[in-house]
């Protein structure tokens, strides 16, 4: 899901690059991990798998308080949160999505999106792919 070719041709499309970049793909402690080294940075993708929901949602409120942010994110999962830095935090059932482009220069693309804006682009490709729209 995370390094599924289609989120790697939305972060091809967003970033404008020629092709979809090669995700490297790791699994340890119930969290699958994918880095995408950009020319730019690197992007890192998160999805911690909970024994439950209100697991999840308890893994969710530590990463916000991580974060140090409270700022709502709308249309993510069953609820996220945002911060100016470039991190995008979402609970879905029993998984929580952590989008990261702290490492990512402040304007990306040819639109000079924010950090911030290009994780939610990509969130809402994962999410995509989860609902299997």
């Amino acid at each position: 899901m995370i390094c599924s070719k289609d989120v790697g041709g939305q972060i091809a499309v967003a970033l404008n690059l020629g092709s979809a970049p090669a995700p490297q793909a790791a699994w340890a402690n119930h969290v699958y991990t994918c880095t995408y080294t950009l020319p730019t940075g690197r992007l890192l993708l998160s999805v911690t798998v909970a024994p439950s929901d209100s697991a999840a949602r308890g893994t969710l409120q530590a990463m916000r308080r991580q974060l140090a942010t409270s700022k709502d994110e709308r249309g993510f999962g069953q609820q996220a949160y945002a911060s100016p830095t470039g991190a995008l935090i979402a609970v879905k059932d029993n998984m929580v999505l952590r989008v990261d482009a702290t490492g990512l220069p402040d304007e990306l693309g040819a639109t000079h999106q924010g950090r911030t804006q290009f994780a939610e682009v990509v969130a809402a490709g994962v999410f995509q792919c989860w609902s299997g729209a």
